[in-house]
């Protein structure tokens, strides 16, 4: 019985170490902090010209209605209060990419999740 353990602890430390080393390996993420305004609060800031509107869909960027890079960003929006309009269906992946290079630009930003209305 002594023998048919031994493969069982050798297992254990392998699964041990690989966590260990997986845990190592981890990138640290900074939080970003965004305000999500309720329904109806943000559009009512926005109509009295208090941010600046950054929209992001499928068609891709728009700054006030303007069609935008993302290069452009950090330039344009540099400490200024942003409200970034996304569509729901979009990848996040896109959207967080956005929100970074608002963070890197310093302002205030807050959320705003849109599902588009369908064309049927």
């Amino acid at each position: 019985m002594g023998k048919a353990i031994v493969p069982l602890i050798d297992l254990v430390f392998l699964t041990l170490g690989s966590v260990l080393a997986m845990m190592t390996q981890m990138e640290r993420v900074t939080a970003m902090p965004v305000s999500l305004a309720e329904v109806g609060q943000g559009s009512a800031v926005v109509q009295h010209g208090k941010f600046e509107v950054l929209t992001v869909s499928a068609e891709g960027l728009s700054l006030n209605g303007k069609s935008v890079t993302i290069d452009q960003i950090e330039e344009r929006l540099a400490g200024k209060r942003v409200v970034l309009r996304a569509d729901r269906k979009l990848p996040v992946e896109r959207v967080w990419r956005v929100m970074a290079r608002l963070h890197k630009a310093g302002g205030e930003v807050a959320a705003e999740i849109r599902e588009e209305p369908s064309t049927e």
